[in-house]
């Protein structure tokens, strides 16, 4: 009776460093009340202002769109220093699936984590394996993303919803691979080593007009991706101006094989900033938050600065549709389009559930 006493308070115990060890979460960065920012200051400034005070922050003149990383550290309080060490990193305490990060010093640099979202980490040494630790990340969105040499990436989830937030790892909007009228690739090699390898890109979507991507045919992220060219206008309200491509667009959406998906139009802001208010419209997003996710195209270089203006157009022409939200609104404004309740169900149930 003794023995199997002495067992259950073991395993009491070995549980309770697990799911416990928050207290001595090892990371460079502080730990603030929100949680572990993946954003610079500067983007850290403005997510904390209004989301109409951008212009003190950036005005889409130089890339500032990049992320910062959470960096991990691991000194001897942590595991016996060596000369080679491996990160393991997980959304589970239980590791059933994770990354790993490999290195020679006693730290990890890590970008394109997830916003408010809880993760697990523990080093082997090459002999031995340390006890697991824990962190949270921000839950201020957006989720940006460090692709390489590009501009204006992030992720359309992690935006507050009733009842949640828009999931994660599924829709990216980015800007252009090629050169526009050129095949000339924008992207570096570990660019496409993020689209395809961390983020598992299965299909792009480009809405360059035909004049603008250049001929191609294939993706630029290599043949494991599928390209679908939907060309749409650029000039005056979009969102008149491109029914039956913004019926396109959410077809394909509304397909779960396509998952992720990746799109995008010359330097991701205007007709790419369309589908993505549309997207997060439709799932519940918060109005200010629709505003703050176009307004933070400015932290990218898109070659002059946005205003307000846009989602403004696109918010009065859905208005005149019948619904108590904006939400409610969207959905009819689709369907008039021409999509069905199956098509938007199955986006918000992809994007949302």
């Amino acid at each position: 009776m003794k023995k199997k006493l002495l067992i259950f308070i073991v395993g009491i115990l070995s549980l309770f460093m697990v799911v416990g060890c928050k207290k001595t979460t090892k990371t460079e960065a502080p730990i603030k009340d929100d949680g572990i920012s993946i954003h610079t200051d500067l983007q850290e400034a403005y997510l904390k202002d209004d989301y109409d005070n951008f212009s003190k922050y950036a005005t889409g003149v130089e890339n500032l769109s990049t992320p910062k990383p959470v960096v991990l550290t691991f000194g001897e309080d942590v595991i016996a220093l060596s000369n080679n060490y491996t990160v393991y990193l997980s959304e589970s305490n239980t590791f059933t699936t994770y990354k790993t990060y490999e290195s020679t010093t006693t730290s990890v640099s890590i970008y394109n984590l997830k916003i408010h979202t809880e993760y697990f980490w523990k080093v082997n040494n090459g002999s031995v394996e340390s006890a697991i630790f824990n962190f949270t990340t921000t839950s201020k969105g957006p989720r940006n993303i460090n692709a390489g040499e590009l501009t204006n990436v992030r992720d359309l989830g992690g935006w507050e919803i009733e009842g949640g937030y828009v999931n994660q790892g599924l829709i990216y909007r980015t800007s252009k691979f090629n050169a526009d009228e050129s095949t000339e690739l924008l992207i570096n090699q570990d660019g496409i080593n993020v689209f395809v390898n961390e983020l598992g890109i299965k299909t792009e979507i480009d809405l360059r007009k035909v004049t603008e991507n250049g001929d191609i045919t294939t993706s630029p992220l290599g043949n494991t991706v599928s390209y679908i060219f939907i060309p749409m206008n650029s000039s005056g309200n979009i969102l008149t101006l491109n029914p039956d491509e913004i019926v396109q667009v959410f077809k394909v959406f509304a397909k779960r094989d396509n998952y992720p998906i990746c799109f995008h139009c010359s330097i991701g802001t205007d007709r790419t900033g369309l589908i993505a208010f549309l997207v997060n419209a439709l799932c519940g997003v918060k109005e200010a938050d629709l505003y703050r996710d176009y307004l933070f195209s400015n932290f990218g270089n898109i070659g002059s600065m946005r205003t307000p203006s846009a989602i403004k157009n696109y918010i009065k022409a859905i208005n005149l549709k019948s619904g108590k939200t904006l939400q409610e609104k969207t959905r009819n404004y689709l369907l008039d389009l021409g999509l069905t309740d199956t098509e938007l169900d199955s986006v918000i149930n992809i994007m949302t559930k």
